[in-house]
């Protein structure tokens, strides 16, 4: 709520602008006014469907997946992965440009997604979900339920420990 509540006063002009300049603004806000130590984990992105442009920003977030045809990348990962919110006042994000072709597909889920566990204790990991992504239907709404099924039955329920969130997105322009 609070990190909403910022992000609503941001006027778009914080450097280096983009999702990156919004993460600076609102880092600054939420260092100041968290009453402990916290920390926010956010993935931020700007879409230009016209041009098949997305711009993208990690701050200490789980990386994005993009399904391209048959082939499968990580966004925000290595080089690409910022810091968290939060630990440092004056961090300076920065944006990543890459391209969206027509039919590309955008996933962006949660560490409860990833860490969910089975009764031994095996966690479902980031592997599983990259592939129930690279195969079968591209259409968002399958994609989900793939996932899902997988999920559910690994980890034996319909809901975990924590936040199971799931969001998969097509490029359908350009």
């Amino acid at each position: 709520v609070q990190f909403d509540a910022i992000l609503r006063t941001y006027g778009g002009k914080e450097p280096p602008g983009g999702p990156a300049g919004a993460l600076c603004y609102a880092n600054r806000h939420f260092f100041s006014r968290r009453q402990r130590p916290h920390f926010l984990t956010v993935f931020g992105g700007a879409g230009r469907p016209d041009i098949g442009g997305f711009r993208f920003v990690n701050g200490g977030h789980l990386p994005a997946l993009r399904r391209r045809s048959d082939s499968l990348d990580w966004l925000g990962r290595d080089d690409d992965a910022g810091i968290p919110l939060g630990i440092l006042r004056e961090h300076q994000w920065h944006n990543v440009d890459t391209d969206l072709r027509c039919g590309d597909l955008l996933v962006f889920y949660t560490d409860g997604i990833v860490e969910a566990r089975d009764r031994s204790g095996a966690m479902f990991g980031s592997e599983r979900l990259a592939s129930l992504i690279a195969c079968g239907s591209d259409e968002p709404a399958e994609v989900v339920a793939r996932v899902r099924e997988a999920l559910f039955t690994h980890q034996d329920a319909e809901s975990g420990v924590d936040d199971q969130t799931l969001l998969v997105v097509r490029q359908d322009m350009v």
